[in-house]
């Protein structure tokens, strides 16, 4: 009854985690059927702006190499063993197949549609998928140069104006106040008749008592006497030390055997991609990280094993210790 329980909710969750494992590992394969691919696609510049970036998911039905990623995910969800996962997988991937053969359309959800054409599997992606970094983003509009130069003539025009405005205005009230008589033409004391204000403002300086400014007052002096500063003596306090925690280095296997079991981290598809990543492994505390290289991706390691039984128990004493890392999975390959 358990079976039926994780192959139902399975086969309608499977698409759902390859969408949740795509934005990390950039590619999900589904053993035996195919892989989904996640395709970025930068920033354009168009006439008026520069549109919002974008990713495309598409499907290879010839990428049917188990990595481990997915089967390492439903182990984690459903909190099975890696092999229990495997084969519920497997149960899950009958079933797509099943459906395909009797001409149905296999739901992705946000991912897409898949259906069989003359023999040959199609997958249709949706554009409701959005990369969980492009959430908010949208279109920026930007003006042209000539746009921008016309619309800062019109303000320096429009600046400029009032400028003449206000200089003409100023000139007009100067004008008015020297050529405009003033009120008082008669003076009492000198019986003569003076006009204009600039006379006026004489007449009444000359009239004016003229009063010498006597001598400020100086305040005494008075001797104060400033207390001088104490002398600070400077304690330094003896530094503790530091202890730094010691960094614990994973196993490395070092009887070769048919195969080698490797506990993975992380993958890249180019080898540039994948040397950056795993110096940001080691700076992260795991100095043994290594690339185990395959045809079609490189993965970074920190353990390897020739037993599988240990290589699955220090998996999940790896995960325990280190909750970032949950989708760490085993990676075996001949030697």
């Amino acid at each position: 009854m358990l079976v039926n329980i994780y192959l139902c909710t399975m086969r309608e969750d499977i698409f759902e985690y390859i969408k949740i494992l795509l934005p990390k590992h950039k590619c999900v394969t589904i053993p035996t059927f195919g892989a989904f691919i996640l395709n970025k696609e930068v920033e354009r510049p168009y006439v008026n702006g520069v549109s919002m970036p974008a990713c495309t998911v598409v499907f290879n039905s010839r990428l049917q190499h188990d990595d481990g990623v997915l089967s390492s995910y439903i182990q984690s969800v459903y909190n099975i063993s890696y092999e229990k996962a495997s084969k519920e997988l497997a149960n899950a991937v009958k079933e797509i197949r099943t459906a395909l053969l009797l001409k149905k359309e296999v739901d992705c959800g946000t991912l897409g549609k898949i259906e069989l054409i003359e023999s040959n599997i199609i997958f249709t992606p949706s554009d409701q998928y959005v990369f969980p970094q492009h959430y908010g983003l949208a279109p920026v509009g930007l003006s042209t140069l000539s746009t921008i130069n016309r619309n800062i003539t019109k303000e320096v025009k429009v600046v400029s104006l009032k400028k003449k405005f206000a200089i003409a205005a100023s000139s007009a009230a100067v004008l008015l106040l020297l050529i405009l008589p003033s009120t008082s033409i008669t003076d009492s004391a000198t019986d003569h008749q003076q006009a204009g204000f600039l006379t006026s403002l004489t007449t009444s300086e000359a009239q004016a008592p003229n009063h010498k400014p006597s001598a400020p007052t100086l305040a005494p002096i008075v001797d104060i006497e400033v207390p001088q500063q104490a002398e600070v003596s400077q304690v330094v306090q003896p530094q503790a030390e530091l202890e730094v925690p010691a960094i614990q280095t994973a196993p490395v296997a070092t009887n070769r055997s048919a195969r080698t079991y490797y506990l993975i981290v992380g993958g890249e598809p180019t080898a540039s991609q994948a040397e950056r990543a795993l110096q940001d492994f080691r700076a992260e505390g795991f100095s043994n990280a290594q690339l185990v290289t395959s045809p079609e991706r490189y993965r970074i390691y920190v353990a390897s094993f020739d037993n599988k039984e240990d290589a699955e128990s220090y998996l999940d004493q790896f995960r325990r210790d280190n909750p970032k890392y949950q989708s760490a999975w085993i990676h075996s390959k001949r030697n």
